[in-house]
């Protein structure tokens, strides 16, 4: 901090002030970096496998090995730590379900997996699709319902960046053989022919294949 001189009127005074805050939008207003997103496709955007061949009743099943955790107590058995899922260990000494006994399919109809049979339905249902069967935006379950092919979560974030006038650009990642239809999603989507995104208009949409 910088003292005036006794003998400086206020005028001098508020005119650095000024000054300075003036300056402060400058290097507030510095141009952000281009956001590059790297993101698997299985189980991650899509709530399914083709490599294993899961459909999103076993892949959400599974993933739900992934996030909750326990530990083997004293007589040998497995107990709870936590009843709310978390990607990380909610204390000390917690491990998760899948490290201990590995992925199950049937997790949630399990003993062990029932306790979190809820919010299994819950989030199975959040991702159902309501509208007719289409091959780009949808994908038929193991109980004969459509589910989003690509979760909208994903297009959530997109809606968001674009609201920000972000500069961005998304990589997907796959060991599988469903990149071509998943940039075709979402080339349709980001082109407003999704029925919950109609809004969403992007022009620059490459649909580039690498390594």
């Amino acid at each position: 901090m910088e003292l005036l001189p006794a003998d400086q009127d206020t005028e001098s005074a508020e005119a650095v002030s000024s000054q300075r805050i003036s300056k402060i939008p400058t290097a507030l207003n510095r141009k952000r970096s281009k956001l590059i997103v790297h993101l698997d496709l299985n189980n991650t955007l899509q709530l399914f496998d083709t490599v294993t061949r899961q459909g999103p009743r076993s892949a959400l099943s599974s993933f739900l090995t992934t996030v909750t955790w326990g530990q083997i107590n004293q007589e040998g058995k497995w107990e709870w730590m936590s009843l709310e899922p978390s990607l990380n260990p909610p204390c000390d000494g917690a491990v998760s379900y899948y490290s201990q006994f590995g992925k199950l399919l049937d997790f949630t109809d399990t003993a062990d997996g029932s306790l979190f049979k809820k919010i299994f339905t819950d989030h199975l249902q959040q991702i159902e699709w309501t509208d007719p069967h289409n091959d780009l935006l949808s994908v038929t379950g193991e109980d004969g319902k459509e589910y989003h092919r690509i979760l909208p979560a994903f297009f959530e974030l997109i809606d968001c960046l674009l609201s920000q006038n972000r500069e961005f650009a998304i990589v997907f990642r796959t060991f599988g053989t469903d990149l071509s239809r998943a940039l075709k999603t979402t080339e349709v989507t980001l082109s407003g022919q999704h029925p919950q995104y109609q809004h969403l208009q992007m022009k620059h949409v490459s649909d580039t294949q690498g390594f």
